[in-house]
C-alpha cells in the first residue's frame, strides 16, 4: 500500500510540474509579444519622431542656405576652412591657405574660441576645427574648404595622437592653457575634439604614474602600442561615449553642422539628429546622408582627399583662383621671422651671455664715439657718455641655422659649450672672429618672441655678424651661407673641416636659411632667388620669385620636422615610465598588429563617414577633370622637401 501512495504521489508530481511548465510557458510566450509589441510600437513613433525632425532640419537649412547666398556684385566672400581633425588640416591651413592670404586679412585665430566679429570686412580667412553651424552665424554664404580622410586610418591616427599629446606631461596632472600668459598660444587640450579625447588618456597616464610612484606596481612592458596596461586600448576607445560622440562619424557631424561642438543656439536639436542618423538604413539616416551629399556639391567650394594632398593642394588652388604659381603672402607681417632679424640686426653689438641672449627689444643706440672720422654725428669728445642712434653705415649678416638633434638647451652648462663650439665652426667657415658671432634662440611662433633658451629648447638659431667691414666681405659672406648645404653633402675638405666637430658631437643634419643683411640701415633678405623685395617702409613684401607653391613645400617641411620633434619629446616621457617600449610607439609597421576584428568594428561605428568619404572621392576625380585646363596652366607643386615620414600626419 505504501509503495503504491508513493508511486501515486510521484505521478501527480510529474503531472503538477507538467503543468505548470506549460502554463509558464505559455505566460512567457505573451509577456514576449506584449514586449515586442511595445517595442514595435516605441520603434515606430522613434522612427517617426526622427523623420519628422530630420524633414523640418533639412527645410530650415535650404531656407537658410537660400537667404545666405551672395548676390553678384558684393564684395569678396570669407573663406572659410572648415578643418576636420585629422586630415592634414594644420597644413593645408597653415602652408597653403594662410600662405594665399595677405595677413592682414586673415581673421584671428579660433581654434579655441572664436575671437572674430564675422561681421568685419578686415576678416578674409577664418580656420577652425568649429562645424557647419558656424556658417549660419554668417551674413553670406562663404568659400568653405575641407579635407576628408578615409576612415580606419583617421581612427588609428586620433587616438594615437590623443596618447602623444597625453604622453606630452609625463602622467603629470594639467591645467587648462587659457589663463597661460602667452595668449599666442592655444593649448591643443583646449581645441574640440581633444578636450576630450585627450584628457581621458590624461586619466590613465596620471593614475598609472601615481601607482608606480607609490611602488604599488613595477613598470610596464609595452608590446603592443594598441594594448597594454599604461592608458586605454584602442579596442576600448572605441566604445568609450566621448568617442561615440567626438570622433565616430565626426566627418559627416561636422559637415552637417550637428557635432557636440555645435552651436546650440542655431542647432538645439544636434544631439536628437545624431542619435537618428546613427540609425544604419533608417529613413531619417537615409535622409542625412543623400543631404549631406548635397551639402558637399553645393556648398563646399574645395573639396579635398587626404590621401591625394598634392593633387588636393593643386585642385584647391585652381577652385580658388590662387595658383600656385602665383604669389605667396608668407612674409607679410611686423612680428614674424624677418621682423626679428630686423631688430636683431639692428640692435648694437653686445657680449653674448647664452642665458638671456636675446635682446631685440634693447633700443637700437649704441655709445657715441668721439669726434673725428670715426664720429657719423660730429660729436666732440665731451659728448663720450651719451647714446646715439647706430652707425647709419653697420654692416651685418644674419641667418638661420639648425641641428635637428639639439634638446638640451635648457641646460646652461650643456649648452654654454655647444655655443662656443658652434661659434667657432661658424667663424672658422665664414673666415670671421668668433667674438663678432652672436647666437640667438629662436622659436617657432611668430607672434612670440623668446627671451631664455628654456622657452625655445630646440637647435634651430639665429646666428648674427655685426662686425663687417664693408659690403664687399658682407657678400663673400653671404655667397659661402648660400653653398654651404652643397658644400657639405659634397663633402667639401674646407667646408667639412670647419663643421666636423660640430656634426660629430651634436648630429649629422644642419641647415642653414632665411639670410638677410643690414647695409646702412637698409635691412633685406636674401636666398638663392636673389633679393627679397621691401616696400617704402622698408617691409619685407611677398614676390613672384617664392611663389604659393615653394612656400607650401618649404613650410611643409618645417611642420613635420616639428611635429616629428613634439612626437619624440612625448615619447621620450613614456620611455621613462615604462620597462621596455620596443622604441618608437606608433609607427606605419605598428598598424599592422591591429586586429581585422578592431578594423571591421572602427567600419561598423562609422558608416556614415566611410559612404561619406566614398562620395568625395568620386567628386574629387569629376573636379580634377572640371579643373583640368586650369591644373594643366599652374603646373603641378614643386617636388616635396620631406625627407622622411611621420606618423598620422595632422
Amino acid at each position: 500500500m505504501l509503495i503504491f501512495a508513493s508511486f501515486m504521489f510521484y505521478q501527480y508530481r510529474k503531472w503538477f510540474i507538467l503543468i505548470s511548465s506549460s502554463t509558464d510557458n505559455s505566460t512567457t510566450k505573451e509577456n514576449k509579444e506584449i514586449i515586442e509589441r511595445a517595442n514595435t510600437s516605441s520603434s515606430s513613433s522613434s522612427t517617426s519622431s526622427c523623420e519628422s525632425i530630420v524633414r523640418e532640419w533639412i527645410s530650415t537649412q535650404e531656407s537658410r542656405f537660400k537667404s545666405r547666398r551672395k548676390p553678384s556684385g558684393e564684395e569678396k566672400p570669407l573663406t572659410f576652412f572648415l578643418h576636420i581633425p585629422r586630415t592634414a588640416g594644420r597644413t593645408i591651413n597653415f602652408c597653403f591657405l594662410k600662405h594665399a592670404t595677405p595677413e592682414k586679412e586673415r581673421c584671428a585665430r579660433a581654434y579655441d574660441e572664436l575671437r572674430t566679429d564675422l561681421k568685419d570686412p578686415k576678416c578674409s580667412f577664418l580656420a577652425s576645427h568649429d562645424d557647419y553651424s558656424i556658417v549660419e552665424r554668417m551674413a553670406t554664404q562663404p568659400k568653405i574648404v575641407t579635407m576628408v580622410r578615409e576612415v580606419y586610418s583617421r581612427t588609428l591616427s586620433a587616438y594615437e595622437f590623443s596618447v602623444e599629446v597625453a604622453m606630452r606631461s609625463g602622467g603629470k596632472p594639467t591645467k587648462s592653457a587659457r589663463n597661460n600668459p602667452n595668449p599666442s598660444k592655444t593649448s591643443t587640450r583646449d581645441v574640440w575634439p581633444w578636450g576630450h579625447l585627450v584628457r581621458h588618456i590624461d586619466e590613465d597616464i596620471i593614475n598609472y604614474r601615481r601607482e608606480l610612484d607609490a611602488k604599488r606596481i613595477e613598470k610596464a612592458v609595452i608590446s603592443d602600442p594598441y594594448d597594454n596596461p599604461v592608458y586605454t586600448s584602442l579596442d576600448a576607445f572605441l566604445e568609450i561615449p566621448m568617442a561615440k560622440e567626438d570622433l565616430h562619424n565626426a566627418q559627416f557631424f561636422q559637415i552637417l553642422g550637428l557635432t557636440n561642438n555645435t552651436f546650440t543656439e542655431y542647432e538645439p536639436n544636434a544631439g536628437k539628429l545624431r542619435e537618428c542618423a546613427r540609425v544604419e538604413g533608417s529613413k531619417a539616416s537615409e535622409l542625412l546622408f543623400t543631404f549631406a551629399k548635397k551639402r558637399l556639391r553645393r556648398e563646399i567650394d574645395a573639396l579635398l582627399i587626404h590621401e591625394q594632398l598634392d593633387k588636393s593642394i593643386e585642385l584647391a588652388a585652381a577652385m580658388l583662383n590662387t595658383p600656385i604659381d602665383g604669389i605667396s603672402h608668407y612674409q607679410s607681417g611686423k612680428q614674424n621671422l624677418e621682423k626679428i632679424m630686423q631688430d636683431i640686426l639692428q640692435r648694437p653689438a653686445i657680449d653674448d651671455d647664452h642665458i638671456f641672449p636675446h635682446r631685440a627689444s634693447v633700443p637700437m643706440y649704441g655709445p657715441r664715439r668721439a669726434g673725428g672720422n670715426g664720429d657719423s654725428l660730429g660729436a666732440s669728445a665731451n659728448d663720450d657718455d651719451k647714446l646715439s642712434p647706430m652707425h647709419h653705415g653697420t654692416i651685418g649678416v644674419i641667418f638661420v641655422f639648425q641641428l635637428k638633434k639639439i634638446i638640451n638647451m635648457e641646460d646652461d652648462d650643456w649648452r654654454e659649450e655647444y655655443i662656443e663650439n658652434l661659434k667657432r665652426a661658424v667663424a672658422k667657415f665664414l673666415l670671421v672672429s668668433p667674438s663678432d658671432i652672436e647666437v640667438d634662440p629662436f622659436a617657432f611662433f611668430p607672434n612670440f618672441h623668446p627671451k631664455t633658451w628654456d622657452e625655445t629648447p630646440s637647435g634651430r638659431h639665429l646666428i648674427s655678424i655685426k662686425k663687417i667691414d664693408n659690403r664687399f666681405s658682407a657678400e663673400r659672406i653671404i655667397e659661402r651661407l648660400l653653398k654651404v648645404r652643397e658644400l657639405v653633402n659634397q663633402r667639401d675638405s674646407k667646408t667639412y673641416n670647419a663643421f666636423k666637430e660640430l656634426l660629430e658631437k651634436y648630429g649629422p643634419d644642419m641647415a642653414i636659411s632665411y639670410i638677410a643683411t643690414n647695409v646702412g640701415g637698409k635691412f633685406s633678405r636674401r636666398d638663392d632667388l636673389g633679393a627679397v623685395e621691401t616696400d617704402k617702409n622698408n617691409n619685407l613684401k611677398a614676390n613672384r620669385g617664392r611663389t604659393l607653391g615653394m612656400t607650401f613645400r618649404e613650410c611643409e617641411k618645417f611642420q613635420g620636422g616639428r611635429y616629428k620633434k613634439q612626437q619624440n619629446r612625448a615619447f621620450d616621457k613614456l620611455h621613462e615610465l615604462v620597462e621596455n617600449d620596443k622604441g618608437f610607439l606608433f609607427s606605419k609597421e605598428s598598424r599592422n598588429i591591429v586586429k581585422p576584428e578592431t578594423v571591421a568594428r572602427i567600419s561598423e561605428l562609422n558608416h556614415l563617414d566611410v559612404r561619406l568619404y566614398a562620395e568625395a572621392k568620386i567628386m574629387m576625380e569629376a573636379n580634377l577633370v572640371k579643373y583640368a585646363k586650369e591644373l594643366k596652366r599652374q603646373g603641378e607643386l614643386p617636388p616635396s622637401l620631406l625627407t622622411t615620414s611621420f606618423s598620422g600626419k595632422d
